[in-house]
């Protein structure tokens, strides 16, 4: 065998061998994850002051709720990454946000913002079990004009609800809260000596449960009574 033949066969060889190897590690890689069989429960708000009109809520095809403003649907969507759609009767987009859904936590999506500056937002938050005389309770914060806000229990100087301040559009973690507790105060950042919300508690939430309340609305003063700042308890 001459020189020039055994270079050529030496490089085929080897091309062969490199062929080989792609071909394993291709076999190799990691297979795809299946999909969950599992669901959780999705709850969805319209808390948009500006749009009076009902939006849907969509998740692929399905639809979630249909919803006017200041109310709340449920609906029960597979575990994993999935994203929301809100969309006009007309069919046209309003927002979408993507969410991780799983049993250990509890997700809402909620629309809001004002009639030219909408937003879709979604709260994910870790679930607790509550002691024997509490309840586990969350503040979603969706008014698009109230600012950043603390909660006070039962007056201006009682205990903070929680250390943080709640920004638009965020939320507290759950909170292990004594059934007793008669109300929650909703206090501006920029105006800590003014309640800007009472939020009644009286009756509204039982032992053991696990509730999300929003505060939501405008909270400018020349506001319309319909969309001034509110709250929605909802059991979780």
């Amino acid at each position: 065998m001459n020189r020039s033949t055994f270079l050529r066969r030496s490089l085929l060889l080897a091309g062969l061998a490199v062929f080989g190897f792609g071909l394993s590690a291709c076999g190799d890689d990691d297979p795809v994850a299946p999909e969950p069989t599992t669901s959780s429960k999705v709850t969805v708000m319209h808390a948009n002051p500006g749009t009076s009109n009902n939006v849907v809520f969509k998740q692929d095809v399905n639809t979630l709720a249909t919803l006017g403003y200041g109310t709340v649907g449920t609906s029960t969507v597979r575990d994993g990454n999935r994203t929301v759609d809100v969309r006009g009767l007309d069919g046209s987009s309003l927002g979408s946000v993507g969410v991780t859904l799983d049993s250990t936590t509890s997700t809402w999506v909620l629309f809001t913002g004002t009639l030219t500056d909408r937003a879709v937002f979604k709260a994910t938050t870790k679930k607790i079990t509550p002691s024997a005389s509490s309840a586990a309770v969350r503040v979603i914060h969706a008014s698009h004009n109230a600012g950043d806000i603390n909660l006070k229990l039962n007056s201006l100087n009682g205990s903070p609800f929680t250390t943080d301040k709640i920004s638009y559009k965020g939320a507290s973690a759950y909170t292990d809260l004594p059934v007793s507790t008669e109300r929650l105060i909703v206090v501006k950042t920029s105006d800590a000596a003014t309640s800007a919300l009472e939020i009644p508690l009286t009756g509204q939430i039982t032992a053991g449960q696990s509730y999300t309340i929003v505060v939501y609305g405008s909270a400018d003063a020349q506001a319309d009574p319909s969309v001034k700042l509110t709250s929605k308890i909802v059991a979780d």
